[in-house]
């Protein structure tokens, strides 16, 4: 198991995690395809787990810059940008 991440590991992977979500803005992604995807980008410099990926997730949600909804047959979680997170990554905030 890796070490926690840092605060600005945390922050980095939260943006990491959006830009991944806006650049696939017209898909839902659940959180194991989010994990691929922002480690094949390489745009963190830090190992990531599961648990990283979930934080980030949740901490996007609960700003509104993603949604979450269920599969419709199943209990995943998909994730999707937002309006909101979509207007947040253009204005580099």
């Amino acid at each position: 198991m890796a070490a926690p991440l840092s605060q600005p590991q945390r922050e980095d992977l939260r943006y990491a995690v959006r830009e991944q979500l806006v650049a696939a803005a017209t898909v839902a992604l659940n959180a194991d395809m989010i994990l691929r995807r922002v480690a094949r980008a390489r745009v963190v410099d830090f190992p990531i787990e599961p648990t990283d990926i979930a934080a980030a997730l949740s901490f996007l949600v609960s700003l509104g810059q993603i949604s979450s909804a269920p599969d419709e047959l199943g209990s995943t979680p998909y994730y999707q940008a937002t309006a909101q997170g979509i207007l947040a990554h253009e204005r580099g905030r």
